[in-house]
């Protein structure tokens, strides 16, 4: 999951945060499965978890607002990457 709220204007954390994503998303090929989960004060899910979704994964992140408030400790609550085969 990506942070989206608003304390990620600080200091530029959004910003530092997705420039971080982008070399793995050019780097990971099929048959890793990845998604998008982001959170500020709810969880929204902008992309399933399928293979071969890089590109459009990485024109979200690109285009991210940080804006709301904070949920708190759902970090960990998704935008998994895992393998085709389960690993």
């Amino acid at each position: 999951g990506l942070d989206t709220s608003g304390s990620m204007n600080e200091e530029g954390r959004l910003q530092t945060a997705t420039r971080g994503l982008d070399p793995f998303l050019k780097e990971v090929t099929p048959p890793v499965l990845l998604g998008l989960l982001v959170f500020s004060d709810e969880i929204r899910q902008l992309a399933p978890i399928k293979s071969g979704n890089q590109a459009r994964l990485r024109g979200l992140i690109r285009d991210l607002p940080a804006d709301g408030g904070s949920s708190g400790g759902v970090a960990n609550a998704g935008g998994q990457a895992r393998s085709a085969t389960g690993t």
